[in-house]
């Protein structure tokens, strides 16, 4: 599905597209049992109609949706996936198949029916489904064919081709912000047709409700190292953090266990930003005594006759509390309480 330089035999080179719209495009076998797993799931919207009420966030009638996407996905799953793929087992006398884990993953892709809501885990989970059907040989081994020449700086498997982000009919990363150019490509081009969807339920200016689209849109390196940022970004914000994968099923096709080679995950600006766990060390009394005479108030330290009045006749230590009263509320040397009344004498008062 990705434009792709071929060479002629008589040397010329071209550049061969394959559009959404094509009727060039041969799928291969397992490509066409997901579609039809997948329209029969879409075709349960029609039994569901939505819910004409008022809401705040999501249609309720996803709830509904839901209830009948899982109680069918058992029997959708026998009807487009081969038997041999769905009955393999982990082990001799497991009684668990392929099938369980398959429908685990498989109900868990399309959001949340309690919350509403759909996420980055419930994308997660999808991939993960396609993997587990990867793992079970469920996607027949193309040919590799023969590289002459070793691209540089190579990153293994997921390295984008060397001439990838060189394409003349490649979209270019700034076209995202152009409405008019999504609008024309995205019947035709996957990338549009993503980036059309995202202009149909989010309003307003693209690099207001899209910023990271819209800072990838900024980009010059062209799709190479897009790619190899976003693969870096997915496995940081998305499989290193807990609030995502806390919710990820483990069996046998993902088995929850530490990897010994696995490098430990950089900082990201999430974790970064967080509130920081401090561990409290207890000071000594002289130590505290000491910290908090040097930030008390002065008048604490050493009280004047102003604050606290003409305290010759003495007062009990338990007594000697700080006054904080203002220097005119002190009508006396012999007062030694603060007056209940407002500190400044009535306007027809004759106390001055």
């Amino acid at each position: 599905m990705f434009p792709s330089k071929a060479s002629s035999e008589s040397g010329s080179s071209n550049v061969e597209v394959w559009t959404l719209d094509s009727d060039s495009v041969d799928f291969s076998e397992p490509v066409r049992r997901l579609q039809l797993l997948l329209s029969k799931l879409e075709s349960l919207i029609d039994e569901v109609a939505p819910d004409t009420g008022p809401r705040r966030f999501g249609n309720i009638s996803f709830r509904k949706w839901c209830e009948e996407m899982e109680s069918r996905a058992a029997s959708i799953m026998d009807e487009c996936l081969p038997p041999e793929i769905l009955q393999q087992k982990s082990e001799e006398g497991e009684t668990v198949t392929a099938r369980e884990e398959l429908m685990s993953y498989l109900t868990g892709s399309f959001g949340s029916s309690q919350r509403l809501d759909y996420g980055t885990g419930h994308e997660l989970s999808f991939l993960a489904f396609l993997a587990c059907l990867w793992k079970l040989n469920g996607f027949a081994q193309a040919d590799p064919g023969v590289e002459e020449r070793e691209p540089a700086g190579s990153h293994g498997p997921t390295d984008p081709t060397p001439t990838e982000g060189s394409l003349p009919n490649a979209p270019a990363t700034s076209d995202v912000t152009k409405s008019n150019i999504v609008e024309k490509e995205r019947k035709s081009n996957m990338y549009f047709s993503a980036i059309g969807f995202i202009y149909d339920v989010k309003k307003g200016p693209f690099w207001e409700h899209s910023p990271m689209l819209y800072d990838i849109s900024g980009i010059k390196d062209g799709w190479g190292k897009i790619n190899k940022g976003m693969i870096k970004m997915y496995n940081a914000e998305v499989l290193s953090k807990f609030p995502v994968v806390q919710h990820f099923p483990f069996g046998s096709l993902f088995v929850w266990k530490q990897d010994p080679n696995a490098t430990s995950t950089a900082p990201s600006a999430h974790t970064s930003s967080g509130p920081q766990i401090r561990t409290q060390i207890p000071a000594s009394p002289s130590l505290s005594a000491q910290s908090d005479a040097g930030t008390r108030a002065p008048w604490v330290l050493k009280p004047t006759s102003v604050g606290m009045g003409d305290l010759r006749g003495g007062v009990p230590s338990s007594h000697q509390v700080p006054a904080t009263r203002a220097p005119w509320a002190s009508q006396g040397g012999q007062q030694r309480n603060p007056p209940q009344r407002e500190p400044f004498p009535p306007a027809n008062s004759s106390e001055r």
